[in-house]
């Protein structure tokens, strides 16, 4: 054995006895006595100078503890060597070298229950902790066990290779350690960093953090990653970087704010269902994914209870180009990533891109609020590409937040995966809402090839009556009647609003240079066809008109007639005098002209701007007066000499026949030039006076100040906006073809104003005199909630032609109820008009007992396939019913007749929708209609006078219940005994019965009568849903019902002083026979009817009266919303079950109501 320690010391020779040894003063001496297989033994603390650890020898430097101080030393280890049990430093200048450790070829270093720091404080620039072997040599392997090893401020790098080796790669293996590489390459930023080369790194339980880097964490191991926690953040170029990445065995592994990628990986990719993996902050610098995935992934794999997070990245959450499947339970969670980084910057959570790319994620994936600057802020998959992606999720939101956290989007509920190309991103809240692009993507289509463009997002959102709309909400209306005896009210439905008066204004502000006469007649063409349309009705339309030179004129707004067209053409061929072209002077007289009639709506105003878009000179807004300013310029050929503001200052500062590419950035840029440059340049504008004393901008000062086209056109613009938040604008281009020619940015300006559109006199009519073309709808969901208790109240629909009204205008259009084909789902549909063409008529209503998908909330869709003129409104009528009112005594809701007041209680609907389309085809906002409220009483009955009502009688009557192919159970069909008439001297107005197991039927209840007379009843079995439509007869669970209605007749007198049934007629001996499937075929026989009478046609009521309060039940119990069911048997005497006979033609109640935003549960 060799022991060593610091002076003074002895030494002995374990050559010459063993068990003994020789002492040595130095560890170098020790070092270099040593033989293979030695154990150096330490006795104290000592240094370790620069030393050579000879190729084919092992030894063991046993420090017992104790600390070696390696300061300037250079180790180079070509043999086998293991530190264990001390502390070792390494600091200062590496002695005649640029590392403190080389491993050689085939050499191997391992720290052993030690503690190790190595320290380039004091390195030169280039200083590397650690270097392998050159390129192609055989490696070297490098292990810590149980040890603290710290290697920080290497000015070269942390750990790094020469190169490829031969054989195999070089090893790092940590196993129980904690290994920091920190704050190195400070001096080598392009490809130094902790970890640099590809090793074969493999970190067993402890930790690995590799930060603050100043290049690479890593570059290309291969890593194996086992019940440990491995950190890579705050490196300035990749974070993790590998090419095999194994996570198992409850690993923890994360990269955060990495300049580059925060994980790479180019081969083998598992995390195991026990491991998590977090990617966060990274991408800052360049175009590098959070977590990136090559075509090298050939069979990536994120086991189920795998967690891997990806959030807040500056460029693609995952960026993938292999075969990767996340697990079904795995935890995908992709979050806050922002992409704006490269030439394209498409997929903000995921771009997946390449022939190779197939890529699977799991349905509870969590991915939304990504961004991506170019296309897809959610999912980008490319045109060779595959990826598997689930449903969105139901309580996502978005953000409000774009690229860079601007605001952005809204903060919205998503209900949906939406198109998001390059050339139509994903809007649903456009100023213009004709810019609108929400696509909805097939929500079954969950695994996609081929270019596909997606956001997590919602559609169309309708308006709340009074939100502010830049859209120009359109005209509407919506009213209630109160709840009549029989707790029903009309609803109406009004386009335009009923409350509106047909007028309307027109305003049209007309460029002098733009006043040809092919304008002219374009205009009076426009007038002559609208008085045409309304000369013999109630409307009016009011006309006035401003052109605008350096002087502005007025026509005020006068009533349409014959003599206004021609006094509007003589108005426009009279020139103003003052030369010049002030656009915002005329738009600001055109918006004050419809600002002063107070008298007619603002969604009925209309102002018309016809120009070339060729001005120079503008107004002082804030002023009652017309001023003319300008700014004064000077050209090249003479610089310093003032020219009067013109068109031609534009072509001085950005080129003759220039004009913008796009408007809005011009617009940007500016706006915040226009104070300076109106404050140092401005001036009254005089075409013929002197220029001399006026400010100017010299021809050297162009590009630091604004012209005076720059400052007139951002003024109207200003101006037109201002107007077009209050009123509708439209933006005619006309003027001389050779002056628009030689300036075009005045056309350019005029289309931008116009929305990029060529608006003519021909749509402008046809906007004025329609409020909605063809195509428009309306959505109406039946209304249900609670009361101020918390009790649930429901009303339905009154599915019935003859509670339904249409007028258009003053013409009335009757319903006419469908007998053919449905829209899937609907319950019944009606026609209003003329049959179309296309085989649609004017109008058509579906009613959908279920709603529109079947399984949700009840509602109508009432279709327009005509155009809604401003000046025939149209009105749809119809009735709903409350279900189960009340008894108690009291008063329910708070009538509201047009919804303005907002109550929440007794709602006659949830919702009304209209989703508009204009005269140009296009779709516009949803848009809600207020929602009235309507009430209802109940009193204490008054006391009977005399003669007293009649005690209750039930009617005598025989009722037998047969059932063909099985035995009859008792109470399993129902029976009711209605009333069909009209007088409110009945009551009830409906009985219910359930037979017995011998056949016999018992109605349990009875009618009372208050007045003398005869009254007609039907006799019925109470149906219930037909399974199967396609066959004759209502079925149900393998029962074919009969469907016979009977009459029968109570005849009542005053009898002493009260009224007595003296008798019942009609049909009074009755059998109802049902036909059961039986599993063998059988015989039935030809059994004759016991009452083969063919039953009477039952009397049309004419509505049901007043119910009387019914009895309070024992157990009344509060529902929490109201149940409706298909008219199933209810037990005995069950009397809250509101069936209305289907022979009355009120309707089936139910509560299955449809609508998209708002869904009930059954």
């Amino acid at each position: 054995m060799l022991l060593a320690w610091g002076a003074p010391a002895h030494a002995w020779a374990d050559e010459l006895m063993v068990g003994e040894g020789t002492e040595y003063s130095e560890l170098k001496d020790a070092v270099a006595a040593a033989k293979d297989g030695d154990t150096i033994t330490l006795t104290g603390n000592a240094t370790l100078p620069t030393t050579s650890f000879s190729a084919g020898k092992t030894l063991v430097i046993d420090g017992a503890g104790f600390t070696i101080d390696a300061d300037q030393a250079y180790l180079n280890i070509a043999g086998n060597v293991t530190f264990r049990n001390c502390t070792v430093n390494f600091h200062g200048v590496p002695n005649g070298h640029w590392m403190y450790i080389y491993m050689a070829s085939n050499g191997s270093l391992t720290f052993e229950d030690a503690t190790v720091t190595i320290d380039g404080s004091e390195a030169a620039d280039n200083t590397t902790a650690m270097y392998f072997p050159e390129p192609n040599t055989p490696p070297a392997d490098f292990a810590a066990n149980n040890t603290t090893l710290t290697i920080k401020n290497c000015r070269g790098n942390g750990i790094s290779w020469g190169g490829s080796t031969s054989v195999r790669r070089n090893t790092l293996s940590f196993t129980n350690s904690n290994v920091t590489i920190q704050n190195c390459a400070e001096k080598n930023t392009n490809g130094g960093g902790g970890i640099i080369g590809t090793f074969d790194v493999t970190v067993t339980g402890g930790s690995l953090s590799v930060l603050g880097n100043k290049s690479y964490g890593s570059n290309g191991s291969n890593y194996t990653i086992s019940g440990a926690v491995v950190t890579y953040n705050d490196n300035g170029t990749h974070g993790l970087s590998a090419t095999d990445l194994v996570i198992k065995d409850g690993s923890r592994v994360s990269a955060d704010n990495n300049g580059y990628y925060g994980v790479y990986a180019n081969g083998a990719f598992l995390v195991d269902g026990t491991s998590s993996l977090t990617v966060t902050r990274n991408s800052s610098r360049y175009d590098c994914a959070g977590l990136k995935l090559t075509s090298g992934v050939t069979d990536g794999h994120v086991e189920k209870g795998a967690t891997v997070t990806i959030t807040d990245n500056y460029c693609s959450g995952l960026s993938n180009n292999g075969k990767v499947v996340f697990d079904e339970g795995s935890h995908l969670t992709i979050t806050g990533n922002m992409n704006d980084k490269g030439t394209t910057s498409n997929g903000g959570g995921i771009y997946n891109s390449g022939a190779s790319a197939n890529l699977t994620i799991p349905s509870d994936t969590v991915i939304y609020n990504n961004h991506a600057k170019t296309a897809g802020d959610d999912i980008f998959n490319n045109t060779t590409s595959t990826i598997t992606f689930p449903e969105v999720g139901s309580d996502w939101k978005l953000d409000g937040k774009g690229i860079g956290g601007i605001k952005d989007d809204c903060e919205d509920a998503i209900d949906g995966w939406y198109d998001d190309s390059a050339d139509a991103r994903w809007e649903a809240h456009a100023a213009d809402w004709s810019k609108n692009h929400v696509e909805l993507f097939d929500s079954s289509t969950t695994g996609v090839t081929g270019l596909t463009t997606l956001k997590a997002a919602h559609g169309l959102i309708p308006f709340d009556p009074g939100e502010e709309n830049p859209n120009w909400d359109k005209s509407k209306s919506k009213t209630a009647t109160n709840l009549n005896q029989d707790f029903e009210s009309d609803v109406t439905l009004s386009l335009p609003s009923a409350n509106q008066e047909l007028v309307s204004d027109i305003v049209f502000v007309i460029d002098e240079s733009s006043c040809s006469e092919p304008v002219k007649e374009e205009v009076a063409s426009l007038l002559s066809n609208l008085y045409g349309r309304i000369e013999d009705t109630d409307a009016t339309i009011k006309v006035g008109a401003v052109q605008f030179r350096g002087e502005v004129t007025k026509f005020p707004l006068a009533a349409l007639s014959e003599k206004t067209k021609d006094d509007i053409a003589a108005f426009m061929g009279d020139r103003p005098d003052v030369a010049g072209s002030n656009m915002s002077a005329g738009l600001i007289a055109g918006e004050k002209m419809l600002d002063a009639d107070t008298s007619v709506d603002a969604d009925r105003k209309y102002l018309i701007l016809v120009s070339d878009g060729i001005t120079y000179i503008w107004d002082d807004e804030n002023t009652d007066t017309q001023e003319n300013y300008g700014i004064n310029f000077a050209n090249g050929d003479a610089p310093n000499t003032p020219m009067v503001a013109g068109p031609d200052g534009w072509d001085v500062k950005y080129g003759s026949k220039k004009y913008p590419d796009d408007w809005d950035v011009w617009l940007q840029s500016v706006s915040g030039s226009v104070d300076e440059t109106i404050a140092g340049k401005k001036s009254d504008y005089d075409r013929d006076g002197s220029q001399a004393d006026k400010p100017f901008v010299s021809y050297d000062e162009k590009d630091e100040y604004l012209s005076t086209v720059d400052v007139a056109l951002y003024k109207s613009y200003q101006e037109y906006r201002q107007i077009s938040g209050k009123y509708h604008t439209y933006a005619v281009t006309a003027g001389v073809e050779g002056e628009m020619a030689d300036f075009p940015y005045g056309p350019s300006f005029m289309r931008w104003l116009a929305n990029g559109e060529d608006v003519s006199f021909n749509s402008i009519e046809k906007d004025i005199y329609y409020l909605l073309d063809k195509g428009s709808s309306v959505t109406d969901v039946i209304g249900y909630g609670q009361y101020d208790d918390g009790s649930a109240y429901d009303f339905s629909f009154i599915d019935d032609a003859g509670r339904l009204k249409l007028t258009v205008g003053d013409e009335t259009l009757s319903a006419t109820k469908l007998d053919g084909s449905l829209p899937e789902n609907a319950t019944s549909g009606y026609t209003f008009g003329k049959k179309q063409e296309d085989g649609n008529y004017d109008y058509e209503l579906y009613y959908y007992a279920k709603g529109q998908d079947g399984i949700s909330d009840e509602c109508f869709v009432w279709k327009i396939n005509v155009p809604v003129s401003n000046f025939a409104p149209v009105q749809l009528t119809y009735g709903v019913r409350l279900n189960d009112p009340k008894t108690a005594e009291g008063t329910y809701g708070i009538y509201d007749a047009d919804g303005d007041e907002n109550n929440a209680n007794l709602l006659t609907n949830v919702s009304a929708t209209l989703h508009p389309v204009d005269t140009n085809g296009n779709e516009g906002n949803p848009e809600e209609f207020l929602k009235p409220t309507v009430s209802y009483k109940v009193s204490n009955p008054t006391p009977p006078t005399t003669p007293g009502q009649s005690d209750k009688t039930t009617p005598d009557i025989d009722v037998d219940k047969k059932l063909n192919g099985r035995e009859l159970k008792a109470g399993e069909f129902k029976f009711k005994i209605e009333y069909t008439g009209t007088s409110s001297a009945v009551k009830p107005k409906v009985i219910y019965g359930t037979n017995s197991a011998d056949g016999s039927v018992i109605f349990d209840d009875g009618f009372v009568f208050n007045d003398s007379g005869s009254f007609t009843f039907t006799v019925s079995e109470v149906l219930p849903a037909d399974d199967d439509q396609t066959q004759a007869g209502v079925q149900h669970d393998g029962v074919t019902y009969d469907e016979t209605t009977y009459t029968i007749t109570a005849n009542v007198e005053v009898e002493g002083n009260k009224y007595v049934v003296k008798s019942w007629s009609g049909d009074t001996d009755i059998t109802f026979t049902n036909v059961a499937e039986s599993d063998e075929p059988s015989n039935p026989g030809t059994e004759e009817p016991e009452n083969p009478n063919t039953p009477s046609e039952p009397e049309t009521p004419t509505g049901p009266d007043t119910p009387t309060s019914p009895e309070t039940p024992e157990n009344p119990e509060t529902p929490t919303k109201p149940v409706k069911t298909e008219e199933t048997l209810p037990s005995t005497g069950d009397i809250a079950l509101g069936v209305v006979s289907a022979v009355a033609g009120v309707g089936i109640v139910c509560l299955g109501i449809s609508f998209a935003l708002k869904k009930r549960s059954e």
